[in-house]
């Protein structure tokens, strides 16, 4: 039985390996490299930055442990903290120039495009959720998110995403998630996200 706690400093890199392997072959990820080599050499780097310079400073991270082993990861971001501060970028950037050299471009055109359909109202925002690939569909990915959906719940605050696949949209709607207007296209190859909302359930809901 996973147990979860709030990430820390020295998690880290076995956050972002975790979450470079867990995404490895998720479209937006492959939208970013397209290269396989490429992604995998720089997805760690990226998530690091990430991490490191915007997420944990927000408060938003929990992990779930097995006994000492990380074995999946829920990355929130508290309202008002989805769009990262001027001293995060500045202090990220040297990574994320590292990590996407020449996608930097398509990464600028990702950031405006996931901005622009973001909702205005005050909420959580699920960013990213894996599990180790050995223990999808074990449960963990689940308990993570009822976890950071019972934090949401009891400030009386709704949560936002958005599925990188139509197929995990069952999962999010039987945690009380709804369609949130119209996939977003990510690009003209046909890549779309779709978005969700749940708003705060009381505890007699």
């Amino acid at each position: 039985m996973a147990t979860i706690r709030s990430a820390k400093v020295e998690d880290i890199p076995a956050l972002a390996e975790l979450l470079s392997v867990a995404f490895y072959r998720d479209p937006v990820m492959c939208h970013l490299w397209p290269n396989d080599k490429q992604r995998a050499a720089r997805m760690p780097i990226y998530f690091a930055a990430n991490l490191r310079h915007h997420h944990l400073p927000a408060g938003g991270v929990d992990v779930a442990e097995e006994g000492t082993t990380i074995v999946g990861i829920a990355v929130w971001d508290p309202p008002g903290h989805s769009a990262q501060s001027t001293m995060g970028l500045i202090r990220s950037l040297p990574a994320l120039l590292r990590a996407l050299g020449t996608r930097l471009p398509a990464a600028a055109r990702l950031r405006r495009t996931l901005d622009a359909a973001h909702p205005h109202t005050p909420h959580w925002y699920m960013c990213l959720l894996a599990t180790k690939p050995e223990l999808q569909t074990t449960g963990v990915a689940r308990t993570l998110l009822a976890y950071g959906l019972e934090r949401a719940d009891a400030a009386g605050e709704p949560t936002y995403g958005a599925a990188t696949r139509a197929v995990m949209t069952p999962f999010y709607r039987s945690l009380g998630f709804r369609d949130q207007g119209d996939p977003i296209d990510l690009d003209s190859t046909g890549s779309q996200l779709w978005p969700l909302w749940r708003d705060a359930r009381s505890a007699d809901s």
